[in-house]
């Protein structure tokens, strides 16, 4: 059997990560779906915020 998790890597700033995970929903792009329509159940997203943006 494969593994078909991926895992993916998002910049947004710390208010946007956080929004996200209290809403339980993804957001990258400044809201542009196509990024997130690559991404399938199981993958995992990890967030970058750098401090200054």
């Amino acid at each position: 059997m494969q593994n078909n998790i991926r895992y993916w890597i998002g910049v947004a700033s710390r208010d946007h990560v956080m929004k996200s995970v209290d809403g339980e929903f993804a957001q990258l792009c400044h809201g542009k779906e196509a990024p997130l329509k690559k991404m399938k159940k199981g993958d995992w997203i990890i967030y970058y915020s750098p401090k200054i943006w």
